[in-house]
């Protein structure tokens, strides 16, 4: 009764303690704003508010599959839960339900393990809010598929510990549902680490059956995919066009390696790492550019409790022990020679950025140190050694006086005058501390305060170091930017609803920088945080960066610098938005946005390439290299000519002067799957619709479906006869319809069958209990 007592107390807690480390965000206004949250994140959040169950997003690039892209989890359920919320507001509800998923699944998940519910509580503290976990908030395809990471371990235990067939079945079933959440997540690296976790945890919890629960997990795995193919198909699909294929090269996979001064910051908050140590120990050793994972911060408490969970052989520490090696080495990337050999399996060489493999580590120390602590909570107070308890008091009481102070680690290493540093305020918080360490010392045969002197430790180091890890901002950073409302007031039309401009070099963080709305002390950590344009506001800019580009027309996007205006006019472009002048005939200054610290100037391309035109001269080609060469041949205009991909060759129809009224647009009407156009041809003719060529799109025109042509290299288009048409280009992909079928099937089929098996072995359990009862064997 009484652990049971302490489980909901532990629940109740974990359910509010987001209200402690994001108060800034749910009560005063502020936003984050870090990473891609303002560029990607928030716009995505707020266009698929907009327009859910859209399956094409036509503001991104030229046109992207929405449903095939992970990266905008459209499916993942407290995604889709925080779609009523309003815009800015439902993305922050967001990001923080994460973290009461997590505390609970790695609750419930250390329980399961055989630890107390007190040292269960620790260690889901640490997983929720320790520094690789909570700097996944301006990371939110990891943050998804992490949160739900305990629930599958959870789920994969229960089944691994059941006896009988029926509860093998039922866990079997919700394994895989907890898996397909990790699909929905968007980030599947992360849910093959969950994987090879589970995977190993046969080798700790039933070494004896170890090939039939890897059936298990696979079957789950399959399962899994069949619940989440409404987005699995079109991924797998999509992901032959995507410039990130399977296959990845070794410079590329490793960038973003953990470099071995991130250690450091392991034990000590990451703002530690400066560049005074840097001088004094050499720039080789340090970081060379801002980390993917801002913060692996575990705090002091609980490496210390984790070196006494292996210091006394407690049941599983040299499994978890060794997880954690395998995982740093893994993470130390370009860094270590154990990730060299590795890399070379087909499984880790389309694994990007090394850093995320410290998931390992991350709950490796989770559950040590709750196991840690499991042991001294019930130890005899009596073989609680009066020198051990000094020794913890001592290094309790040091890191949280480096925690308050400005940068003692920095002046001990540099060699500067340590004492200068201390206000009255590190004194105060000193004096605070040792005096909390001496009561620790003095009570420590009490259990409680035991417990709640560790906890409360533990939770002031992870506190502490939050704030840098998640710096926020005012909400007025997300407002619509005056080169942004122009946009809006003028450049929209009925027949051009998505006014499609492209950036130079906004994103540049050395020359634009729009910081007005951030405190002052986040100064030296600025990124760029101006985005006049975005699909937040209805704009198409085609350099929005995003997974799914499309490989082709990446490559070809290097062309861009020789081939400025040709290649705007190619994709359409009808705004540049620059943070410079430009001087060039073919381009109309509109409007400057100028403030302090920045300018960026607006300018209309002359004559655009319409979204929707009609040509009738064309001339086929067969490969990349034919299309480059003409292409790029000065005498080839795209107002005049169409490249049509074709194996053999189409008829050529050259006209020299083509005059007006031999064929229009007579109208078009579109929305984000769909575009209806009606037009008036002389003669045969080629329409083309600036819109990504990717399969799922249809063409019917007069209702009748017509071969969709490939046109310039990467749009659509079809050939229409002489006379008046209606012309319809749907995005319907046969991936989506048939994934969304399996998935239906899928989860009537598997809720079934957890609902039957449940009950059944609810009513089993029930019959025997009672049978027990009665004194029947």
């Amino acid at each position: 009764m009484k652990s049971k007592k302490i489980t909901v107390y532990s629940l109740i807690i974990l359910t509010a303690l987001p209200a402690a480390f994001f108060f800034q965000v749910l009560f005063c206004n502020k936003v984050f704003y870090l990473m891609d949250i303002g560029t990607e994140e928030v716009p995505n959040h707020v266009w698929y508010r907009n327009n859910f169950g859209s399956l094409w997003n036509p503001l991104l690039f030229t046109g992207q599959p929405h449903t095939a892209n992970p990266q905008a989890y459209g499916f993942d359920p407290l995604h889709v839960m925080s779609l009523p919320f309003p815009e800015i507001w439902g993305y922050q509800i967001f990001v923080v339900w994460h973290f009461v998923v997590a505390a609970m699944g790695a609750f419930l998940l250390f329980r399961k393990w055989n630890v107390s519910a007190e040292s269960s509580f620790v260690g889901a503290l640490l997983f929720a809010y320790g520094g690789y976990f909570i700097s996944a908030a301006h990371l939110p395809t990891i943050l998804n598929t992490v949160a739900y990471g305990p629930w599958v371990l959870y789920a994969y235990s229960n089944l691994l510990q059941s006896t009988s067939r029926i509860r093998k079945i039922l866990w079997t079933g919700i394994t895989s549902v907890t898996l397909a959440a990790q699909w929905f997540g968007g980030e599947p690296q992360t849910l093959l680490l969950t994987l090879v976790l589970a995977g190993l945890l046969p080798l700790w919890l039933c070494p004896k059956n170890f090939f039939p629960a890897t059936f298990y997990l696979g079957i789950s795995f399959v399962i899994s995919v069949l619940l989440s193919a409404v987005q699995a198909f079109p991924f797998i699909e999509f992901l032959n066009y995507s410039n990130r294929g399977f296959l990845l090269d070794s410079a590329s996979a490793a960038k973003w390696s953990l470099s071995p001064s991130t250690l450091l910051s392991f034990l000590f908050p990451h703002r530690f790492v400066n560049t005074e140590i840097m001088r004094a120990w050499g720039y080789g050793f340090w970081e060379k550019e801002m980390p993917f994972i801002f913060s692996i911060h575990m705090g002091v408490s609980a490496i210390l409790l984790s070196l006494i969970a292996l210091s006394r052989r407690v049941y599983g520490s040299f499994f978890w022990g060794g997880i954690f090696i395998v995982g740093l080495l893994m993470s130390l990337g370009e860094h270590s020679f154990f990730y060299n050999l590795v890399f070379h399996l087909p499984p880790f060489s389309s694994f990007r950025f090394p850093e995320k493999y410290f998931l390992f580590c991350h709950l490796a120390v989770c559950f040590l140190a709750a196991a840690g602590l499991n042991s001294l909570l019930s130890q005899k107070p009596e073989r609680r050694t009066a020198v051990y308890l000094v020794v913890m008091a001592l290094i309790f009481s040091c890191c949280v006086w480096m925690i308050f102070g400005q940068s003692c680690i920095n002046q001990i290493i540099t060699g500067k005058n340590f004492w200068s540093i201390y206000s009255a305020d590190q004194i105060k918080y000193l004096i605070i501390f040792s005096l909390l360490a001496f009561l620790f010392v003095f009570y420590i045969r009490n259990r409680k305060f035991l417990f709640f002197s560790l906890a409360g430790l533990l939770f002031v180091e992870l506190f502490r170091a939050h704030f840098f890890v998640n710096p926020v901002c005012d909400r007025k950073l997300y407002q619509p930017s005056p080169c942004a409302q122009w946009l809006m007031k003028h450049a929209r039309s009925l027949d051009d609803p998505y006014p499609r401009i492209i950036s130079l070099d906004v994103h540049d963080p050395k020359k634009i920088h729009r910081e007005e709305f951030l405190p002052a002390n986040t100064a030296k950590r600025r990124r760029n945080l101006y985005r006049p344009v975005s699909m937040q506001f209805g704009i198409n800019d085609i350099r929005s960066a995003y997974s799914l580009y499309h490989e082709g027309l990446d490559r070809f996007a290097g062309f861009f610098l020789k081939n400025r205006v040709k290649t705007l006019t190619m994709f359409g472009v009808e705004y540049i938005v620059a943070p410079y002048p430009i001087e060039d005939k073919n381009l109309v200054f509109q409007f400057l946005d100028r403030a302090p610290g920045y300018s960026v100037y607006l300018y209309k391309v002359k004559n655009p390439l319409p979204r929707v035109y009609l040509i009738n001269n064309w001339h086929s080609y067969s490969s990349e290299e034919e299309f480059t060469k003409v292409f790029l041949d000065n005498s080839f205009n795209l107002f005049e000519k169409a490249l049509v991909w074709k194996g053999e060759t189409l008829p050529i129809c050259v006209r020299e002067n083509i005059t007006k009224g031999v064929a229009e647009i007579l109208r078009q009407h579109r929305n984000n799957d769909r575009i209806d156009i009606e037009l008036y041809a002389e003669e045969k003719s080629l329409l083309v619709f600036l819109e990504t060529h990717y399969p799922g799109w249809k063409v019917i025109v007069d209702r009748k479906p017509q071969r969709l042509e490939k046109v310039n290299g990467f749009f659509q288009g079809v050939f229409v006869e002489a006379g008046k048409h209606v012309v319809q280009f749907i995005y319907r992909p046969f991936s989506f319809i048939i994934g969304a079928a399996v998935s239906i099937v899928s989860w009537i089929t598997v809720f079934f069958l957890i609902f039957f098996s449940y009950m059944y072995s609810g009513k089993k359990t029930f019959k025997s209990c009672r049978s027990s009862k009665s004194g029947n064997p």
